[in-house]
């Protein structure tokens, strides 16, 4: 499925991180711009840092699945 996650406002960028994690297509709509460069800061470091994000999701995942066993 190729939906869209749009947000308004944007200013948190709590669910940009979530759709992006997901490899979901994110719009969102802010007008501080403030809140705009931020989301850009964002995106950028969630791009450069990936694969450790991942590796830790996956890490915490293993984690919670031993304890609770």
């Amino acid at each position: 499925m190729n939906a869209y996650i749009y947000n308004v406002p944007t200013s948190h960028q709590s669910l940009l991180v979530t759709a992006n994690l997901l490899n979901k297509k994110f719009i969102g709509i802010e007008q501080e711009k403030e809140f705009i460069q931020m989301s850009i800061a964002r995106k950028k470091e969630l791009d450069s840092q990936r694969k450790n994000i991942e590796s830790r999701i996956k890490d915490l995942l293993m984690y919670r699945n031993i304890n609770n066993s």
